[in-house]
């Protein structure tokens, strides 16, 4: 059986470049989301270089489409995924990508470059298995669970200022939006207010 490989760099004109198509299929965000977000800081990523799209035709259930697709070197992609949200699956992709970039480079350097660099089936089937542990809401193998924020103590005058917004009536989550803290922060100090301990 031949081994199965994943596409995620190749060369465009010289340069090792991956695509908002395999940035989507990689983290498993849409790639509708994964465009937006490359036109939303197209001028971040264009501090690394001009930003190049190509139309790409798509196969779907009611026909073929046209899908605008952008390329990225490897600042711009990696610049692209910190505005990713860092889940499991983000971070895998990241590393696969990491490695793929690297990888071509170092054949390119070699007499006889290739058009594309791969993930062996192997590593495609533990992308696989990350993104199955992180829909499931558990941690891939070896990787820890995610830390929430780490808050700083409540200052007096916070405490004083969450009693009384708490006092005159908001909802825990429009005093956690004012004052920037989480809504369990609120709602052990909003509790005492409305019980009267406070």
């Amino acid at each position: 059986m031949p081994n199965l490989h994943i596409a995620l760099v190749h060369l465009a004109q010289g340069q090792p470049v991956t695509s908002s198509q395999a940035i989507a299929d990689g983290t498993q965000y849409p790639h509708k989301s994964v465009i937006q977000l490359v036109r939303q800081h197209r001028a971040d990523l264009e501090e690394f270089g001009r930003l190049a799209f190509e139309m790409r035709t798509l196969k779907t259930p009611g026909g073929t489409q046209q899908r605008e697709v952008a390329l990225l070197n490897e600042p711009q992609a990696t610049l692209l995924l910190t505005y990713m949200r860092n889940s499991a699956i983000v971070k895998q992709f990241k590393k696969a990508l990491v490695k793929a970039f690297f990888e071509l480079r170092q054949r390119q350097s070699a007499p006889a470059a290739p058009e594309a660099i791969s993930i062996s089936k192997d590593e495609y089937i533990e992308l696989l298995r990350a993104k199955v542990q992180c829909l499931e809401g558990t941690p891939a193998a070896g990787l820890p669970r995610p830390k929430r924020p780490n808050y700083p103590p409540l200052t007096a005058a916070e405490r004083a200022r969450i009693r009384a917004l708490a006092a005159q009536g908001l909802s825990n989550g429009a005093i956690a939006r004012q004052t920037g803290r989480s809504n369990a922060t609120i709602s052990l100090l909003a509790r005492e207010v409305r019980e009267g301990k406070a």
